[in-house]
């Protein structure tokens, strides 16, 4: 063995292909194949081949590993065979690539001596190979209503591989660019969903398989069809007809049949026309009778189930009907007295055509100011049929309960005229909450602390009628009356989820996480309940056009925004911005505040600052509060909508987010309060600036004349307003192609329309539509529309607070005080939406 010498040559032949194997049906698999020897200078004069490592299953790549024992191992020439082709030819030789099928392969290594072919040597052997992927589609058909929304269920994508296979996976909807990519392995499921199909149209799945030496693709397609109901009005008289169009979009799947139901019995059958990939149906129909209507459309596709959508907001009206529903209550009776804490409510209400709801209310006066204890809305109620409503848990005290109804054609009777007392004796007490008698009810671990918050809410509530005009003042600013409220409603329905609902959830483990959810609303809604509050120090202050930093306040919004720009340009700015401050008079109002919760108490600093601005083409103002005061805007809570520009802070506040003409902020600590007047409200406004990055443009007017200059203006503001004129009329064009935009349009209309006629319960429905349809708008056309869906709830608030300060001086002069209590509670909540100048007139008039 010492007088041998070792010569190891390692050869490696490496398939090399391009690219990505494309195929649905695979019959051959590229791998790359590498033979190494190891040639060993042997005394032995036998030339010999020994197999050192054969390939282990199917892996990729294949790997051969030989050595060669023979005395002269410059003379040995090997050839190579897989399936008794030719691989590899003496040292200089190799086949470039190689592909195999599945099943079992074949090897043969023949080596002979260049000089001597007597002398020869041969090994052989067989390896296996098994690859199999496959990709499916479990749904091939999908459907999107008109708003884009998945009907009809999911679908998955399934990936199987013989092996552990890296994967790449992409799903294209004809695009360069996926909408879902991801790198797994398979096995691999992956659901087809609302958040991979958002459009319409034909998708391929594709997945590449990275297991053999080229990597191999399999596609798989599916397509997503749409379908779309609009209306040509969604206000129509009885036996007025309608238009409904059918828009649908199927690219793969043929289009069989479509079935319209139009919500009142009646249907329409469409053999629509497969040959066409996208058409629209149109139906026409006549309604019979008044009432809100829900069209269903059943469109059957091809090789697929049936899909429904369904569409509301069809609403037939009976302008000849101006019969308001006749109530009858029935039980209790006026100023009836009772002794028993289960009481069930009797009433019934008939109309001459149909009745859409009842809503029935219960108010509780134990607190001496009438509070809304229970209500529940009916609807589908047959005419002169007695209606029973039990509740359980009454106290003794004074109640009162009414019942307010409409019918088909919007008209209501007046609550006022069906409006009933009673009074509860009874030894003891349960609750000072009426519930349903048939929800039974249970003790809870928190109840009594439950019925303590909303007690203390309710004594915090009376307690502010004893504040003077500067605390109350502090109270609205803050919003702590509005969150009152909406913290009794919330423990109300704590109330009620833990003593019943939670009780019918079958589930353990979701029954008890619904209970933690609600111990949590409690222990939240415990930290903030006040029980008094103070104004410990105060001041006022008035500031118009000084400001101390106008270069660095422009500086620090122009970095702000990212622009680019020269200390000229900034220098030009913060002159111009300098100037239009003797437009700004602000007054402000500066109060320190103590509040005592019930587990806390903390001191705040209130400010509120009257904006008057007197000229109203400004939109922007800059609120800046030194570093001396604040040294970060997140110690800052602002109660008006803003945005911060600097942490230092500076903050940027449109005017058009100005609640009742004020800056509302507070700091969470107590400041000395004439340190406020060195903050700043400034009107900033982006002026056009001469520079080529920002776009902006400034004139020079020093060295031109002053006629020439007025022209120039002149024809500019001409050229502004007629381009801003196009756009606009095209924007609202381009707007108006959607169908929700088209109806909100109609809405105004039609609510704008009934404000003429006086008409406010059709001009409140339709505020309510323009409501729902208002976030689903585009939003520059919101912006467009704001300033006219104001409007309409402005007259809204004008008719209807007007009407209810009629019945309140009726009601006062007739010295009805529970009904002057009740109104005047209607009156609040509309009272505080109108105009500043309206409130004064209805003020007057309301002093009980």
């Amino acid at each position: 063995m010492k007088n041998r010498n070792f010569f190891i040559i390692g050869i490696m032949v490496v398939i090399v292909l391009s690219g990505i194997i494309a195929n649905s049906e695979i019959n051959k698999y590229p791998f790359d194949i590498s033979v190494f020897f190891t040639l060993n200078n042997n005394p032995n004069p036998n030339l010999e081949i020994d197999l050192l490592n054969s390939p282990n299953g199917n892996s990729n790549p294949i790997n051969f590993y030989f050595r060669i024992d023979y005395n002269n191992t410059a003379n040995p020439d090997c050839k190579f065979y897989i399936d008794s082709v030719l691989f590899f030819n003496s040292l200089e030789n190799n086949k470039s690539r190689y592909e195999l099928s599945n099943g079992q392969h074949t090897w043969a290594l023949n080596c002979t001596d260049k000089k001597d072919d007597t002398m020869q040597a041969v090994s052989t052997g067989n390896f296996t190979i098994n690859e199999a992927f496959s990709v499916n589609l479990t749904k091939k058909v999908y459907l999107l209503d008109g708003y884009g929304n998945l009907i009809g269920g999911t679908g998955n994508l399934q990936v199987q591989s013989s092996q552990n296979t890296g994967i790449n996976v992409r799903i294209y909807r004809p695009s360069p660019f996926p909408v879902y990519t991801n790198i797994s392995t398979a096995p691999y499921s992956e659901s087809i969903d609302s958040a991979i199909i958002k459009e319409k149209g034909d998708y391929t799945a594709e997945v590449i398989f990275n297991r053999t030496a080229i990597p191999i693709s399999i596609n798989n397609t599916f397509s997503v069809a749409q379908a779309n109901l609009s209306f040509n009005k969604y206000s129509a008289e009885i036996n007025e007809e309608v238009t409904v169009t059918a828009d649908l979009y199927s690219p793969a799947g043929r289009i069989t049949s479509v079935i319209l139901e139009y919500g009142d019995g009646n249907n329409n059958i469409d053999y629509a026309n497969t040959e066409i990939a996208s058409q629209s149906l149109v139906f026409r129909h006549k309604y019979a009778q008044a009432g809100n209507y829900t069209l269903n459309i059943s469109v059957s596709i091809a090789s697929s189930l049936p899909f429904k959508i369904s569409k509301k907001g069809m609403y037939i009206k009976n302008s000849q009907d101006t019969a308001e529903p006749v109530v009858t209550l029935i039980y209790p009776a006026s100023n009836e007295e009772i002794k028993t804490d289960v009481i069930t409510f009797s009433y019934k209400v008939e109309d001459n055509v149909k009745i859409k709801n009842c809503t029935f209310e219960l108010y509780n006066y134990t607190s001496g100011i009438g509070t809304l204890d229970y209500s529940k809305k009916q609807e589908d109620l047959e005419s002169s049929k007695t209606v029973d409503i039990a509740l359980k848990d009454f106290k003794t005290g004074e109640y009162s309960w009414n019942v307010y109804c409409c019918d088909n054609s919007s008209n209501c009777n007046d609550d006022l005229d069906y409006y009933r007392k009673f009074k509860v004796y009874l030894n003891s007490s349960v609750s000072s909450i009426a519930y349903s008698a048939d929800e039974n009810m249970t003790y809870y671990e928190k109840k009594a602390e439950v019925d303590d918050l909303i007690t203390k809410i309710e004594a915090f509530v009376q307690k502010q009628a004893s504040y003077g005009a500067e605390e109350k003042e502090a109270l609205e600013d803050l919003g702590i009356t509005q969150d009152l409220d909406t913290y009794r409603k919330i423990l109300q329905q704590v109330d009620q989820d833990l003593g019943y609902h939670v009780s019918l959830i079958k589930d353990d483990a979701l029954r008890e996480k619904t209970i933690k959810e609600k111990e949590a609303q409690i222990e939240e809604i415990k930290g903030k309940v006040p029980i008094d509050m103070k104004i410990v120090g105060k001041h006022e202050f008035v500031k118009n056009s000084l400001v101390k930093n106008m270069k660095g306040i422009v500086q620090d919004y122009i970095d702000s925004k990212g622009i680019k720009t020269d200390s000229k340009t900034v220098k030009k700015l913060t002159e111009l911005n300098s100037d239009i401050q003797n437009y700004l008079l602000v007054s402000a109002s500066v109060k320190q505040v103590e509040i005592s919760y019930l587990t806390s108490s903390r001191e705040i600093t209130l400010i509120t600052k009257k904006i008057e601005i007197k000229n109203d083409t400004f939109n922007t103002l800059l609120e800046v509060v030194p570093k001396e005061i604040i040294e970060n805007a997140s110690e800052i809570i602002f109660l008006t909508k803003n945005e911060i520009i600097k942490e230092d802070p500076i903050f940027a506040i449109s005017v058009d987010d100005l609640e009742n003409g004020q800056i509302v902020y507070y700091i969470n600590k107590s400041i000395d309060v004439k340190k406020i007047e060195d903050t700043e409200t400034i009107i900033f406004k982006e002026f056009a600036v001469n520079n080529k990055i920002t776009g902006f443009f400034i004139l020079d007017l020093e060295n031109i004349n002053l006629v020439y200059y007025i022209l120039f203006v002149f024809c500019v503001v001409i050229v502004i307003y007629l381009v801003w004129f196009y756009l606009r009329k095209r924007k609202i064009v381009q707007w108006k192609k959607e169908e929700n935009v088209i109806r909100i349009f109609m809405y105004i209309k039609e609510a704008n329309r009934a404000l003429e006629k006086k008409d406010t319960v059709v001009a409140k429905e339709n505020y309510h539509r323009i409501q729902g349809v208002y976030p689903l708008i585009p939003e520059g056309c919101r912006r467009y529309l704001l300033k006219k869906i104001k409007k309409i709830r402005a007259e809204i608030d004008k008719k209807e607070i007007l009407a209810l300060v009629k019945e309140f001086e009726a009601a006062k002069a007739e010295k009805r005080s529970r009904d002057a209590e009740i109104l005047y509670k209607k009156i609040q909540p509309i009272y505080k939406r109108l105009p500043k100048k309206y409130r004064q007139k209805v003020h007057e008039k309301l002093v009980i």
